[in-house]
């Protein structure tokens, strides 16, 4: 990674950060469609069980280097309490789970914070890719 003069001696550049998801991004129409075929692939590739999903988010979070920002602009800390239920690996498996064509998954009131949390790291480590999540272009709606 290649600093700023202002962030080369410290190794860490205070302005990277990542916005914590909103309500409006998580009931987009296609957001968990999109979001869940990115989960599907993350997880066949990086080897990832179902079991493993909670410290795996763990990691991730701690090695992010920069600040999740609230809707104020404040930093905020993501309650990672949420991934704290004895049946948290089914919940995964559940989850992870590709979207059937024709289908529009709803998010459950419930798991509105596991999906904001999860889907705000996710967005941290690709933010590329996060950036297509419950789009679509106009002429195919």
């Amino acid at each position: 990674m290649n600093f700023c003069t202002r962030c080369t001696a410290q190794q860490y550049c205070q302005r990277l950060s990542v916005p914590l998801f909103t309500d409006a991004e998580l009931s987009a129409r296609y957001f968990q469609t999109d979001f869940k075929a990115f989960l599907v692939a993350y997880t066949f590739r990086h080897h990832i069980r179902f079991s493993q999903w909670p410290d795996h988010l763990i990691g991730l979070y701690r090695d992010y280097r920069g600040w999740i920002r609230g809707a104020d602009g404040d930093e905020h800390f993501l309650d990672l309490g949420v991934f704290e239920d004895e049946h948290i690996r089914e919940w995964f498996r559940d989850y992870i789970q590709p979207v059937p064509e024709g289908v529009t998954p709803r998010l459950r009131g419930e798991t509105k914070e596991r999906v904001r949390a999860l889907a705000t790291i996710m967005r941290a480590h690709f933010p590329v890719e996060a950036l297509m999540w419950g789009l679509r272009p106009d002429n195919d709606q």
